[in-house]
């Protein structure tokens, strides 16, 4: 499949890589967070969590390169802190300080990508971010932030700034001095609310998935955005994101929605997820003409409506629904529909298939777990029917 440096985890010791390094740009996020790692895994993995490209539903998501591409000097400094190990760890206490002082000594203050994470440190005060002199990339993941002090002056360049995977409860105020901001990392927090961006009309890429914000709101003056992450979240409804026209790829998954509505501006949308919502009947796209990318699986859905004005589908995700009959008008026109995601549905007769072999383009299919998975001929009966698949339910075609 959210969601693409290279990071050293659970290391005993605090060290630090300073090295000339190519890195690649990221490809775009919109992890698989609940992809299985067999071929008999469940497939339909969450896209709209953040963290990883799509891929197919029983492959493992590969890790993200956020640091933003380019030949640069990088300078990483990591510590042991682990999942288990977190709880344990002083916010505020000597052993912050310690590990603080370590990176003063390690860290390369030319370095344009900076990455200091995992040393479960609680502040920012003592990392001598006052030191870097170059620094455009900067990775405070996973450590115990809970309160980001104003960042010093040095580092109002930023382009890039994950702060993902700690303990903030607040978008603090002092983020307006940040103009020069790119793409903004603030998932898997506990943030309650989106504020103090306003400033931040530069940024095209957002990503706050997995944290407990309720209401779509303060997003309005960020018309650069491409790319927005805002899955497993608290939302109920599609709501303030009117003025984000440029937007690409939007990311819902994982929250409470029960209407896709307020998305008829956002007509440069390629990529949209709504799996794991409350959605029943499909509706609100008609408008989306550019979609190439389409996720709503573990819904409700029970038919397959107003699908007919997205002519330009590659993948449709319908999985986990309880769909009984695929609605041939609805895709007719689908001609470059590639990936075709139905596992966990109500397909009990074979004729519902058939009525997919005039998709030239069609090459990875999924009907795990309907009716039909249980016929003894399953994967031939496939296969005769779609002659021109490259694999069922990611198992290749021989």
């Amino acid at each position: 499949r959210q969601p693409p440096s290279i990071f050293f985890r659970c290391l005993p010791f605090l060290f630090c890589i300073m090295s000339e390094s190519t890195q690649s740009a990221p490809p775009a996020p919109t992890n698989a967070s609940d992809a299985g790692a067999d071929a008999a895994a469940e497939p339909a993995p969450v896209i709209g969590e953040g963290g990883s490209a799509p891929c197919p539903p029983n492959e493992e998501p590969q890790k993200q390169d956020n640091s933003g591409g380019g030949d640069q000097p990088s300078s990483q400094a990591q510590g042991d802190g682990g999942a288990d190990s977190d709880d344990e760890a002083e916010e505020d206490g000597s052993n912050e300080h310690m590990e603080a002082d370590k990176v003063q000594d390690v860290i390369r203050t030319d370095a344009e990508s900076v990455s200091l994470e995992y040393l479960r440190v609680g502040n920012i005060r003592n990392l001598g971010l006052d030191q870097l002199t170059n620094c455009t990339y900067l990775s405070l993941h996973r450590n115990l932030i809970h309160k980001l002090d104003p960042l010093p002056d040095n580092l109002h360049g930023l382009t890039s700034l994950d702060l993902s995977d700690n303990k903030i409860k607040r978008i603090p105020d002092h983020f307006e001095n940040l103009q020069s901001l790119t793409k903004l990392d603030m998932s898997y927090n506990n943030i309650r609310e989106i504020k103090n961006l306003e400033a931040l009309t530069g940024l095209k890429e957002l990503y706050l998935q997995s944290n407990k914000i309720q209401e779509m709101k303060g997003l309005s003056t960020l018309t650069n955005l491409t790319l927005l992450e805002l899955g497993a979240n608290r939302f109920r409804q599609v709501q303030g994101l009117e003025t984000l026209t440029n937007l690409e790829q939007l990311f819902l998954g994982k929250n409470k929605i029960g209407i896709i509505e307020g998305l008829d501006t956002l007509q440069s949308l390629t990529l949209l997820s709504f799996q794991n919502n409350r959605i029943v009947d499909i509706m609100g796209l008609q408008a989306l003409t550019q979609l190439e990318e389409l996720y709503i699986s573990e819904n409700g859905i029970k038919e397959m409506t107003n699908l007919s004005a997205l002519t330009q589908l590659r993948v449709l995700d319908l999985s986990a629904n309880r769909i009984p009959t695929i609605n041939a008008d609805e895709i007719k026109d689908m001609v470059a529909l590639e990936d075709f995601w139905f596992n966990d549905n109500q397909i009990s007769d074979w004729a519902e298939i058939a009525k997919l072999s005039a998709f030239p383009e069609l090459q990875h299919v999924y009907f795990r777990h309907n009716p039909i998975f249980s016929d003894v001929r399953y994967r031939a009966k496939l296969m005769d029917a779609l002659p021109h698949l490259k694999d069922i339910d990611s198992i290749p075609v021989r």
